[in-house]
């Protein structure tokens, strides 16, 4: 009855992500050099937890793995939500030409080195595909014969283009 009344009324606190590694590396009794195998060097430790580097899907992923530490608060502070994070990626992101595509400012206002492009090629390659998405995506383009097979016609391609020329 208690508990019913505190979800009501109490507004659900998200934890922040950094303090939430922090928090796990206590109970844990984890050190900084033990977060390396999920977040990378320990530099790069030291910028995570110095808030000075955000939190890759990457990091987010083998943290949530490695540490158990609920997805939704590391997705807390991390630049992209949209994807699945218990999940590996469906593609190498690294293989993208990502240096083409920061030259030609697919990737914003990123800033940063080839290692570092490396290290969030996930993130920035689905935030620049996200965006080419249309707000409310539809089926644009149903692939259906111009006319039917039952008829014993042929269709292909050309009937995407207008007609079909015989």
């Amino acid at each position: 009855m208690i508990e019913d009344y505190e979800c009501k009324i109490v507004p659900s606190v998200v934890p922040d992500p950094i303090q939430a590694i922090i928090f796990r590396m206590d109970q844990m009794k984890l050190g900084r050099k033990e977060l390396e195998p999920y977040i990378g060097s320990i530099s790069k430790v030291s910028e995570v937890l110095s808030r000075k580097r955000p939190l890759s899907l990457s990091m987010i992923r083998r943290l949530h793995k490695g540490l158990g530490i609920p997805a939704d608060v590391l997705i807390g502070g991390a630049e992209s939500s949209q994807t699945v994070i218990g999940e590996e990626p469906e593609m190498e992101y690294t293989k993208f030409p990502l240096k083409e595509m920061l030259e030609r400012g697919c990737f914003g206002e990123f800033k940063g080195n080839a290692q570092r492009l490396k290290d969030y090629a996930e993130d920035l390659t689905l935030k620049f595909m996200h965006g080419l998405l249309p707000k409310q995506a539809a089926p644009a383009f149903l692939r259906a014969p111009a006319i039917s097979a039952a008829h014993g016609v042929r269709t292909d391609m050309r009937s995407w283009h207008g007609g079909y020329a015989s």
